[in-house]
């Protein structure tokens, strides 16, 4: 099978995952009461920020624009520094979910940096 049509796929199912991820979380009743949401912080928003940018470079690595595979692993790693309090506020016995979606997040990253970096698709990025 075509390399660069695997690396598109694959960009296109961790889209469709984290579509599935956000309407799970939607769904789910977390019964918790308006008084215990955290309120925006600054990081808050630098989260949503970091995020959108990343949404922008899915876009690229698709394309096979070359800032795409540059602002990759930046983007990864500030995404998962920046300290949230309340990323996820779970009602007990949800845990696993969040758990096995932060594993696939895991994979898909995992895949991704492996095809971009040890494979023929780094020279699509030049």
């Amino acid at each position: 099978m075509n390399l660069e049509n695997v690396f598109k796929k694959l960009i296109i199912y961790y889209l469709i995952a984290m579509v599935v991820l956000v309407f799970v979380i939607g769904y789910i009743d977390w019964d918790i009461p308006v008084e215990q949401y955290p309120e925006d912080t600054g990081m808050h928003i630098i989260k949503y920020i970091v995020g959108f940018l990343f949404l922008i470079n899915l876009y690229f690595l698709y394309k096979f624009k070359p800032i795409g595979k540059t602002l990759f692993i930046p983007l990864i790693i500030i995404g998962s520094i920046i300290p949230v309090e309340v990323d996820l506020i779970m009602t007990p016995g949800y845990e696993n979910l969040e758990l096995s979606f932060a594993w696939i997040d895991g994979v898909f990253m995992g895949m991704m940096i492996m095809s971009l970096y040890f494979t023929d698709i780094k020279n699509k990025f030049v």
